[in-house]
């Protein structure tokens, strides 16, 4: 390389490393401003008078402001996968028995949507005008899902549901569901006035209860019941019905 190729070449990084710098700043401060306010007002200007970073600047490395919100999603999404890791090892060291797993590993789902909870707020308002951040929101869900019912499977024949995927997919949706309602996700009504570690207790006793405890078939729905009964054998005081060769 000739020494003018040289000059451009390091005069080119710093550019490259303050762009990188300034597209940080702006995911940081949009985060921020997502955390704090929610998706309704989110606005680039709000995210230039957070960042510091000009309009133009800020037009110059995205194209608008759902793909800062995408971003932002993203960066959560890596950041709880990481997190969900840390869960899974420390489940795996109570995992002697459903008893001893469920309790830990409600509670550690629990927090780790607790922690994240301003953000996911934001990013759950987000989706309902942006199908790809609707989307990839779904897609972590169900991964985060699938994790969560490989850990409980590993007792499976704890499980008394007659349908164990399914239980274990009900108790995870029962966590979602539970702290998206606590914290006001979406369209939902925020019932914080609800003491945490009560909601955290009792989404532990109902996961629990529910893989465990079997219902007598006369409280089952009829297509429930057909599941869980077995087939009859033969009626008493009659013969089996014998197949006659020929």
């Amino acid at each position: 390389m000739g020494r003018d190729g040289l000059r451009a070449s390091k005069a080119l990084a710093p550019r490259q490393l303050r762009s990188r710098e300034t597209y940080a700043k702006l995911i940081t401060a949009s985060e921020r401003l997502l955390a704090r306010s929610g998706a309704g007002d989110f606005t680039l200007l709000a995210v230039s008078r957070e960042s510091g970073v000009s309009i133009g600047g800020i037009y110059r490395r995205i194209e608008h402001r759902e793909a800062l919100i995408r971003a932002v999603q993203e960066k959560l999404y890596a950041r709880m996968n990481v997190e969900y890791a840390e869960i899974e090892e420390k489940a795996a060291a109570r995992s002697d028995s459903l008893k001893d797993l469920v309790p830990t590993l409600v509670l550690e789902t629990a927090e780790l949507l607790h922690r994240h909870a301003p953000l996911l707020k934001a990013i759950v308002e987000a989706a309902w005008s942006d199908a790809e951040v609707g989307k990839r929101g779904r897609e972590i869900y169900l991964a985060h899902e699938r994790r969560f019912r490989d850990l409980v499977l590993r007792h499976r024949d704890e499980i008394h549901h007659h349908h164990p995927e399914h239980a274990v997919n009900f108790c995870y949706n029962c966590i979602w569901e539970n702290v998206a309602s606590h914290f006001g996700f979406g369209h939902r009504e925020s019932s914080e006035s609800h003491r945490w570690t009560s909601l955290v207790s009792d989404l532990q006793r109902l996961c629990f209860s529910f893989l465990t405890v079997s219902l007598p078939p006369e409280f089952l729905a009829p297509s429930e019941r057909r599941r869980t009964v077995q087939p009859a054998g033969p009626r008493r005081g009659r013969k089996p019905r014998t197949i006659r060769r020929t």
